[in-house]
């Protein structure tokens, strides 16, 4: 599918999480944007997990909060084990009942709320323009000139604003010339998710280990038997190419005191933690959302519940400056109450 329109409103460059969350807020408004990625179509990927109370409400408001709860999973308490010996537990039901009408940890991967997200904008007529990149843009105090690359070819799109949801690696940070501050840690991880057959795991529970072998985490996931398994990679490990489930399954025994019955590895891959930010989230008509912005441990559910709510925050505003109903002032807001 190959854009037809000359000028847009609102380009958005990066259709995960953060760039649809951004498009339907938008929408909501009454706004129709461009959004645009260089990928083939959505990740297959379950990547990101947690759902945090804040991201159900705005779901709520949306009116696709029941979908999200239907096809996940809620953790009702977390056991920490020490050596392989449970040493505390800590119920995760009724976590802030006052405060929210989702007191709990649901667990719903990323896959599944990009694919939620991406129902909605074919709800309301808002297509994902895929292999379409960003090749460069420049700005004035008018308006963004960008150049798109669709498969072969080449094609100016005038924007009244751009917004780069282009993770870690953005192309829209890097055309402003905003440095990306911070650091990368030592330590390599493992994730994956995996169909087991232990009954020694609840599948309600989160589980954490740790000990002088190291330590691991085994998160429920919503299919049945599902976990999503992290941990360290032993240290003559790292680095190592390539490096296979089955080469790990010693450690993670080890580590859980388990002997890990695996039925099926639906994903496995290595990481390291990142910490960084840019040094600034908005440059005239052009503003970061998510990874394009921050990047962090992915403790918490951070990492996609900030970039979902970041465009939360943005997209109105935006809507409303577009539509000539607030003032362009308020987009300074962003990032003074986005920003730690």
């Amino acid at each position: 599918m190959v854009i037809s329109e000359q000028r847009t409103k609102v380009l958005i460059v990066g259709a995960g999480p953060s760039g649809l969350m951004m498009a339907a807020q938008l929408l909501r408004h009454g706004v129709q944007p461009i959004i645009i990625d260089n990928r083939k179509g959505p990740t297959d990927q379950s990547k990101a997990l947690a759902v945090q109370a804040r991201t159900l409400e705005i779901y709520r408001q949306m009116g696709i909060v029941d979908r999200a709860l239907q096809g996940g999973k809620q953790a009702n308490g977390m056991v920490l084990n020490q050596d392989g010996r449970e040493v505390a537990s800590l119920s995760l039901t009724d976590v802030g009942k006052q405060q929210t009408l989702f007191p709990f940890v649901h667990l719903y991967q990323q896959s599944k709320n990009e694919r939620l997200l991406l129902d909605f904008l074919t709800q309301n007529c808002c297509p994902v323009y895929w292999d379409t990149t960003l090749v460069s843009l420049k700005q004035n105090e008018q308006q963004v000139e960008a150049e798109l690359l669709s498969g072969t070819d080449n094609m100016p799109l005038i924007c009244d604003y751009v917004v780069g949801t282009d993770g870690a690696h953005s192309i829209v940070r890097k055309q402003l010339n905003i440095p990306f501050t911070g650091d990368t840690y030592a330590n390599e991880f493992f994730l994956a998710d995996l169909e087991l057959n232990n009954e020694e795991l609840t599948g309600m529970q989160v589980q954490l280990y740790w000990g002088k072998a190291g330590m691991s985490a085994f998160f429920p996931l919503p299919e049945h038997n599902g976990y999503r398994i992290i941990g360290n990679i032993p240290i003559a490990s790292e680095g190592k190419p390539d490096l296979q489930l089955e080469e790990v399954l010693p450690h993670l025994k080890a580590v859980t005191g388990i002997d890990i019955k695996v039925v099926h590895n639906n994903w496995f891959t290595t990481y390291k933690l990142h910490h960084r930010m840019a040094d600034k989230f908005g440059l005239q008509r052009c503003f970061l959302v998510g990874d394009a912005a921050h990047i962090h441990s992915p403790v918490g559910g951070q990492g996609m519940n900030t970039g979902l709510q970041d465009a939360y925050n943005l997209g109105w505003k935006l809507a409303g400056v577009v539509n000539r109903r607030l003032k362009e002032t308020i987009l300074d807001s962003y990032a003074a109450e986005r920003m730690p």
